[in-house]
């Protein structure tokens, strides 16, 4: 909203000059008063002023004992092909990327008839994507809480949830998204599309997240920060090749194409809790 109200007011440039103020301005802040979290550079920091009150903490030496040790960034990449991960990874970074290309093709289909909508409309009628991201979100993170407990010998059925509610949003909001700018349907069949992606691209995360984040406890920032360095390089792929793909296929056709994909991943992810979970059951059997 803000972004289409500055560009309709001044430009598409000064978006962007926005965002650097204010991305500025919030990493500032984030460096002068978000704390240390890191254990052992906390006791480090604690025993100088109070050794004695490290001395009390049990588990204090366990800490000290392991220092810190920087590790190549590019090192996390290795969950993008690990078959426990891959599957899971690919399913949340499609969906998002799906998403990112509504958000590309959209603006040139918004000026024109039947939409005629201007630069501060255009982001106005972003604010549909956001209550799905938000409502999806709310609802899959209860959803993936219910599966830990449900599937708790199988860290793979966390994502059970998750994946059956984007696999029944997504590919409906994408094809529903293509098509009605494909054959320039109302506006309202436009902004239901984008509920549908905001729904599905937040529905699948929290699983996902979870079940990275269980898997490898002693690395789950380092899983985590793949499956996020998996949905931007991928997310940037899809924005590049979005605007020719429409022009070569149509909207409807470029969506579907999308919309295909995803079921796949996703599909290829059901079958890897599905035979997670069938294992885990015949080996308590």
């Amino acid at each position: 909203m803000i972004g289409g109200a500055l560009s309709a007011a001044l430009g598409w440039r000064a978006t962007f000059v926005f965002l650097a103020i204010f991305c500025g301005v919030v990493g500032s802040l984030l460096l002068i008063f978000l704390p240390e979290t890191h254990q052992h550079l906390v006791l480090k920091r604690l025993e100088r002023k109070d050794a004695a009150r490290v001395q009390s903490i049990s588990e204090a030496s366990l800490v000290m004992a392991v220092e810190p040790v920087f590790h190549p960034p590019w090192g996390l990449l290795r969950y993008l092909y690990l078959p426990a991960f891959a599957p899971f990874v690919l399913s949340n970074a499609w969906s998002t990327a799906s998403v990112f290309a509504g958000i590309t093709v959209w603006p040139i289909y918004a000026p024109e008839p039947p939409y005629s909508l201007n630069q501060a409309m255009v982001g106005v009628s972003y604010v549909v994507c956001g209550v799905g991201l938000l409502i999806g979100s709310l609802a899959a993170g209860r959803a993936a809480d219910k599966a830990a407990v449900m599937f708790e010998q199988a860290p793979e059925g966390r994502t059970v949830f998750s994946l059956l509610f984007s696999v029944a949003t997504m590919p409906v909001g994408l094809l529903l998204f293509g098509w009605a700018l494909h054959a320039q349907l109302h506006l309202a069949v436009v902004l239901v599309a984008t509920f549908f992606l905001g729904f599905g691209t937040s529905s699948i995360q929290p699983g996902v997240y979870s079940y990275v984040s269980c898997v490898d406890q002693a690395k789950a920032g380092s899983a985590t920060a793949a499956v996020n360095a998996a949905w931007c390089i991928i997310a940037g792929v899809v924005v590049l090749v979005s605007v020719p793909g429409v022009a070569s296929l149509g909207a409807g056709g470029y969506f579907t194409l999308l919309a295909g994909v995803h079921l796949l991943l996703v599909g290829v992810a059901g079958a890897a809790v599905f035979h997670k979970l069938r294992q885990r059951r015949n080996s308590h059997s």
